[in-house]
């Protein structure tokens, strides 16, 4: 019954990976984030003309800033263990068409 979860837990992990990783490429994805941090900051802090934000709501955008800020974060590593994933499989090949079976 473990093994059966374990290898469940592995390949959503590996779906998890292959979505953020997608996500990662995506130039609009990148833009939003980048956006949406621009935009969370300049509220916490007030604006031209803006008054200081009550507590709860500052710290309700410090929230969403670190949410925005751990997704960018996983995509992005998602992206590298994919492409190190591949580049390690295509060394593979290489390897092999360089030494074919005697």
């Amino acid at each position: 019954m473990l093994k059966l979860d374990a290898q469940k837990q592995v390949a959503d992990k590996k779906e998890e990976d292959i979505i953020l990783s997608t996500l990662w490429q995506s130039p609009a994805f990148r833009k939003r984030v980048a956006d949406r941090d621009a935009k969370i900051i300049y509220m916490m802090a007030g604006g031209e003309g803006m008054g200081p934000e009550p507590r709860t709501e500052y710290m309700l955008h410090a929230g969403q800033r670190v949410e925005n800020l751990l997704l960018a974060r996983d995509a992005k590593a998602a992206w590298g263990r994919l492409e190190k994933e591949r580049i390690a499989l295509k060394d593979i090949q290489n390897t092999d068409s360089e030494h074919p079976p005697a």
